[in-house]
């Protein structure tokens, strides 16, 4: 029951299961026939790691390690010369330090076989919300409270989603497989814009939930576009392309998260997979204890004064940062969210002069805009 997993501030929940999709370049020594040697790929993981990999279908889920093809990972300029692209290595379903631990092994054996990556690549996590989807199926309360859990989630990334662009590359907001979430699900009214800075509007939360219901009470995507046939705004999310998907829902029963950069640095994917954990576990905790979901106090930032505060109010509603209240109550980070806590205030560091000149850009073609 979802009530008994550990969703706790601050905590890394070893019961909630999660998985990674790694997308990377290869050295050319894997090339055959144009292509990236998936299988002479697969040997050599085994041979580094221990754990069985398999090669097959883009849409083929295993109980072991996968590696398959992804004509969106492409070695581009000076990098064509020395890799190859089209791969894409999905782990199983993992849990707690332990999934943590082989996820770290998978990569540190990529980089050892000379594994890459560039701005084509992606770190995609899903966590796994089945319990939320088996309280959809039981209808009545279970019901009202799985569309509190979603709604609250998807709210919740979508009021921060700012701060988490703040963390990566530039190219993933400029990309287009990681898209911002006001473009990707049909009632954007519920979404913070980016690049135009607009407030939320008041569209009614049974207007919502009604959209939510659609999506959990349908047995599959067929069905469910069958429902909405016609009804687009009425409809839940509407591009697969979106950071935060949820088009493995009913496939897998897990809520993807695509803003992650490409990276074969074990420490960078743990921390990743750790963030973005907090979000569905706070959501979660949240929708339990009925609380309100209030969205009008996170601003997209202009300058790098509003970058940090918007980034410290996040480390403090995921339980990141600990508040006053935090401390009275006792509550005590896991060693692995202390650590992600300094590692997000670094990562933003990192990109913030490519974010602010982007920001400066976008604000002066607005301006130019508008005097056209």
């Amino acid at each position: 029951m979802e009530s008994k997993i550990m969703n706790k501030k601050g905590r890394f929940n070893e019961e909630r299961a999660f998985g990674v999709e790694i997308e990377c370049l290869v050295p050319i020594r894997y090339r055959y026939r144009g292509d990236a040697n998936h299988n002479k790929l697969a040997d050599d993981l085994l041979e580094a790691t221990g754990l069985n990999f398999r090669v097959g279908g883009y849409h083929r889920t295993y109980d072991e390690w996968k590696i398959t093809g992804d004509s969106s990972v492409r070695s581009l300029g000076s990098l064509v010369r020395r890799l190859i692209g089209n791969v894409e290595i999905v782990s199983p379903p993992l849990k707690g330090r332990d999934g943590l631990a082989e996820v770290k092994r998978v990569m540190d054996a990529l980089v050892s076989l000379g594994a890459e990556v560039n701005r084509t690549c992606g770190l995609h996590v899903h966590h796994d919300c089945n319990e939320w989807k088996r309280m959809a199926r039981r209808g009545g309360r279970a019901l009202n409270i799985a569309i509190k859990k979603v709604r609250y989630l998807v709210t919740l990334v979508a009021r921060y989603e700012h701060v988490i662009y703040s963390l990566l590359p530039l190219s993933r907001l400029t990309g287009t497989y990681a898209k911002k979430m006001s473009s990707c699900y049909a009632d954007d009214s519920w979404l913070k814009d980016y690049e135009t800075k607009t407030m939320f509007t008041s569209t009614s939360n049974a207007k919502r939930n009604k959209s939510i219901r659609n999506f959990l009470t349908a047995t599959d995507f067929n069905a469910y576009h069958r429902i909405m046939r016609g009804m687009r705004r009425a409809s839940f999310q509407i591009d697969r392309f979106s950071g935060l998907n949820f088009f493995a829902w009913y496939r897998q029963g897990t809520v993807e998260f695509r803003y992650g950069a490409g990276t074969v640095n074990g420490e960078k994917a743990i921390n990743w997979i750790i963030f973005t954990q907090l979000f569905v576990n706070m959501a979660s905790v949240r929708a339990d204890q009925n609380r309100r979901i209030t969205m009008n106090s996170a601003e997209p930032f202009s300058n790098a004064a509003e970058r940090k505060i918007s980034l410290g109010h996040l480390k403090v509603v995921l339980g990141i940062t600990r508040s006053g209240m935090d401390a009275r109550q006792g509550i005590v980070r896991d060693d692995e969210v202390v650590a992600l806590d300094s590692w997000l205030t670094k990562r933003q560091n990192q990109f913030a002069g490519a974010h602010q000149r982007n920001l400066v850009a976008d604000n002066r073609n607005m301006l130019t805009r508008r005097m056209i």
